[in-house]
């Protein structure tokens, strides 16, 4: 079983009671919270005789810098603050209470670890199984080993700020940063990473770095895939600060114009209150520190994305086609900046403007389900209901969970007088949603329509 706790985790809200215990550090309350939570759930396998069965572990994705080398929460800079996470393994007669392994390990080397304590050794990925590691702490006694190399990136500053991307590895003893320029640390001296010592070691950057090539090097050739979202993920995320562009990461082109994003870390604190206000529907305080921010970095396209957004929710669909179109012009380009401009077209009515936008978004991102479902409502709308199912049925390929499509296609069909596929639709709609209004009042109209009057 795999449980995610979303929590601690910017915007910091605890539940009550630890928003008030924890008033003057919510972060803390966060964290109380979710240990609270994770205690109910041991407490309620001893409860039923388990524990003693299970292996367990519980493992953090990444820190928060809460001010360490001036990073709030995470994301841009790739420091031990946010790297270095919590791994906690209990396995009842495979591992000593109060073991502790203080050599580098990876979250990679999770699954392996979790197979060799069930008793079924094997490597999966390039991770390796800790056991060996854990099989000699004893008590609290510390046991330090060679261990691999970590691999560290971060490429939103690259990707959405128009600065640069950073990749670093380390080793037992030091710690390579690469962005426009060399950073080293020695993590046993220095844990904290608060004195680049490049200058002083030259041949230790280059061996670090000619190891960090290889380790991309390796990686391009196992390959990875590109995961779709639906709109809802894709808008919580954006939320978060996490996503600009649409349902891949590849939508949006950047400038990765060689700046280091520690130089700026004080502008992105900016922008980082602007995403807590926006996650919070503050959009009008949100568009301010975005306009704030892009008169010093008039090349990032995660401003002109958020803005463009702030301003639409807020009423301005002038001030929003504004921010599109002038993000447009620096040679930003993103699905999502279209996306905004067929939204802005389709309120004025202007069915035309909007299918060329919509048509661009999907050359960008031919992934995009809201692209395709706002094309299918642009073609229903002129009464073209064959392009709306295609659009609509596209979508449904993309994502087959997607209520609106279901909806779309349900009535797009009944206006094509194919009412058994209509009743489909929206037995569909009412499967992915039932929590949902739309799709049963949908339902009860296509069935009076059919003259199933006591169904509907």
């Amino acid at each position: 079983a795999w449980l995610h706790f979303y929590d601690p985790h910017a915007p910091y809200t605890p539940p009550e009671p630890f928003a008030t215990d924890y008033r003057a550090d919510p972060y803390a309350g966060e964290v109380a919270y979710v240990d609270e939570v994770i205690g109910s759930v041991v407490g309620r396998l001893e409860e039923e005789d388990l524990l003693q069965r299970m292996v367990i572990a519980v493992v953090g994705d990444h820190g928060e810098g809460l001010g360490e080398h001036g990073e709030r929460t995470h994301s841009l800079l790739i420091y031990n603050s946010t790297l270095h996470v919590p791994m906690l393994l209990s396995a009842p007669g495979r591992i000593e209470p109060g073991a502790r392994v203080d050599s580098l390990v990876r979250t990679i080397d999770l699954p392996s670890t979790l197979l060799d304590l069930l008793g079924n050794p094997q490597r999966v990925g390039q991770g390796r199984s800790l056991v060996p590691l854990i099989s000699g702490a004893e008590g609290d006694r510390k046991v330090e080993s060679p261990g691999p190399s970590a691999y560290s990136e971060s490429m939103y500053a690259g990707l959405n700020l128009g600065w640069s991307s950073v990749r670093g590895v380390e080793t037992d003893t030091h710690r390579l940063i690469l962005g426009p320029e060399a950073e080293l640390y020695d993590v046993r001296a220095d844990p904290g990473e608060r004195h680049d010592i490049a200058e002083d070691q030259p041949e230790i950057v280059k061996e670090l770095s000619q190891l960090l090539e290889t380790m991309e090097h390796e990686s391009a050739e196992a390959g990875s895939s590109t995961p779709t979202m639906d709109p809802a993920t894709i808008e919580q995320l954006r939320s978060l600060g996490y996503l600009t562009g649409s349902s891949t990461p590849s939508t949006v082109i950047g400038k990765d114009g060689g700046i280091n994003p520690r130089k700026y870390i004080g502008d992105w604190d900016r922008i980082e209150e602007g995403l807590m206000f926006y996650a919070k529907g503050r959009f009008a305080d949100a568009a301010d520190k975005f306009e704030g921010v892009l008169r010093s970095h008039p090349d990032t396209p995660l401003l002109y994305e958020y803005l463009g957004s702030c301003y639409e929710r807020v009423g301005k669909s002038g001030e929003a086609e504004r921010i599109y179109r002038e993000a447009l012009t620096r040679g930003l380009e993103s699905s999502e900046f279209h996306l905004g401009l067929a939204r802005i077209s389709m309120t004025k009515g202007a069915s035309q403007a909007a299918e060329a936008e919509l048509r661009t978004a999907i050359e960008l991102d031919p992934l995009s389900v809201v692209a395709h479902h706002d094309l299918g409502d642009v073609y229903r709308g002129r009464g073209d209901f064959e392009k709306a199912r295609q659009q609509y049925e596209l979508a449904l390929e993309i994502n087959p969970s997607y209520l609106y499509s279901w909806n779309g296609l349900g009535v797009t069909l009944g206006s094509l007088n194919d009412d058994q596929g209509a009743l489909e639709a929206f037995h569909q709609a009412v499967n992915v949603a039932p929590e949902s209004p739309l799709p049963y009042l949908n339902l009860a109209i296509q069935l009076e329509r059919m003259g199933k009057r006591a169904e509907a």
